[in-house]
Order: C-alpha cells, then sequence, then structure tokens
C-alpha cells in the first residue's frame, strides 16, 4: 500500500527544485496555497 500519491512525490520534487534555486519557503507556501484556493472553492460550490 502507498502512503504517498504520485502527486504528493511531484509537489515533493517541485518544492526541492525551488529550494535548490534559493526561492525562500514562506515564498513556496504562498505559492502552494494560491494554487489549492481555487480547487477548494470548486469543491465547495459542488456540494
Amino acid at each position: 500500500m502507498r502512503k504517498y500519491s504520485f502527486q504528493d512525490i511531484e509537489i515533493l520534487i517541485e518544492i526541492a527544485n525551488q529550494l535548490e534555486e534559493g526561492i525562500w519557503t514562506s515564498e513556496i507556501r504562498k505559492e502552494l496555497k494560491r494554487r489549492n484556493q481555487p480547487l477548494q472553492n470548486d469543491e465547495a460550490c459542488q456540494y
């Protein structure tokens, strides 16, 4: 049984690449939060 989805792994790889480029973790968090925000709103509308 897998503990992590392929999407989780892709996100972790993307974060690692951004850290190597020197992007601050606070900026990475802001970007991820912005990306997830529309998904949460769409899910709320469906119910």
